[in-house]
C-alpha cells in the first residue's frame, strides 16, 4: 500500500503480504485469519499500523518488522509470532502461542498456558522462555506510623516465569517511598499507593498504604485528660492513634481517633 490508503477489514484465507509505503492514511483498520485456512500460513507485516488483527486457525505465523505496530491481537488458536514488531495488547485464548517479541500488556484466557518467548531466527533449537501472566502484592492494604518501614512482597505467576523482575513506585512519594527492595517507608501523614509492575509484560498490582501519627499522652506534658490529646491530633487523618498508659508503663493501649474512639490491642 502506498499513498492516502485506508482498508477497513482484510479477511485471509492463504498467506498474506501487507507492506505500507509513504502511507498517509489510516492504514488497515483490522486483518482476520479466517477458520477456513487449513494452517501453515504466513502473514508477512511490513511497515503497518493495524489497529486489530484475529487468529482463528492454528499453524499461522506471523512475521513483523520493527516498524510494524498492533494495536490489538486476539489469537483463539496456536500461532507462532516471528520478528520485533510491537504488539500492545493482546488477548490470548489458545495454547501453544509464542513470540519472539513479548506483547507489551496481554491476558491469558482462563486455562490457557502461558505464553513463551521463542527463539530468534527460524531453526528451532532455541530455548523457549516462560512468560509472566500475572502479579500480585501481598499485603494489598498496608498502615505504617511515621518514621516506620515495612516490607512488601510481589507474587508472581506462574512460579516458574523466566523474567520476574519488578519495579517499584509511589504515586506520592512525600507521604510513603519505596526503594528496589520494596522497602516502603512512611514519610507524612496521608495516603499513598505503592505499584510494581513486571519487566516481562508490563503487568501490575498495587498495595494501599495509610500513613498515621502517634500522640503519646504518657510523654506529653500538661495534658490533663484524654480528650485533649484527641483535640491535638490532626483533624484532616482519620484514624490517629493516641497512646495511653499507666504511670508504671504497663497495660498500654492504643486509641484510634476515628470519631467513635475504640480499644485496640497494639502497644505503642
Amino acid at each position: 500500500m502506498s499513498g492516502t490508503t485506508e482498508i477497513n477489514e482484510i479477511i485471509a484465507q492463504s498467506g498474506l503480504t501487507v507492506e505500507e509505503v509513504d502511507l498517509t492514511g489510516d492504514g488497515v483498520e483490522g486483518i482476520t485469519v479466517d477458520k477456513k485456512v487449513d494452517g501453515n500460513v504466513e502473514i508477512n507485516l511490513k511497515g503497518v499500523n493495524v489497529e486489530s488483527l484475529e487468529i482463528n486457525t492454528a499453524g499461522v505465523t506471523v512475521r513483523t518488522d520493527k516498524n510494524t505496530v498492533i494495536d490489538k491481537l486476539v489469537v483463539n488458536e496456536k500461532t507462532a509470532f516471528k520478528g520485533s514488531g510491537t504488539i500492545k495488547d493482546a488477548d490470548i485464548n489458545a495454547d501453544d502461542v509464542t513470540f519472539e517479541k513479548m506483547p507489551e500488556k496481554y491476558e491469558l484466557a482462563e486455562g490457557v498456558k502461558p505464553s513463551t518467548r521463542s527463539s530468534s531466527g527460524g531453526g528451532g533449537g532455541g530455548s523457549s522462555k516462560v512468560a509472566v501472566s500475572a502479579i500480585s502484592v501481598e499485603p494489598a492494604e498496608l498502615v505504617l506510623t511515621l518514621g516506620k518501614t515495612e516490607k512488601i512482597t510481589a507474587v508472581i505467576s506462574p512460579a516458574n516465569a523466566t523474567n520476574k523482575k519488578v519495579t517499584w513506585s509511589s504515586d506520592h512519594e512525600e507521604v510513603a517511598t519505596v526503594d528496589e527492595n520494596s522497602n516502603v517507608t512512611a514519610v507524612a501523614t496521608g495516603t499513598a499507593t505503592i505499584t510494581a509492575t513486571t519487566e516481562d509484560g508490563g503487568l501490575a498490582a498495587t498495595c494501599s498504604v495509610t500513613v498515621w501519627k502517634i500522640v503519646n499522652i504518657t510523654r506529653e506534658k500538661g495534658y490533663d485528660a484524654i480528650q485533649r490529646a484527641i483535640d491535638d491530633a490532626d483533624n484532616t487523618i482519620r484514624g490517629n492513634h493516641i497512646g495511653i498508659a499507666a504511670d508504671n508503663g504497663s497495660d498500654n493501649h492504643n486509641v484510634t481517633r476515628n470519631r467513635i474512639l475504640f480499644m485496640l490491642s497494639a502497644v505503642v
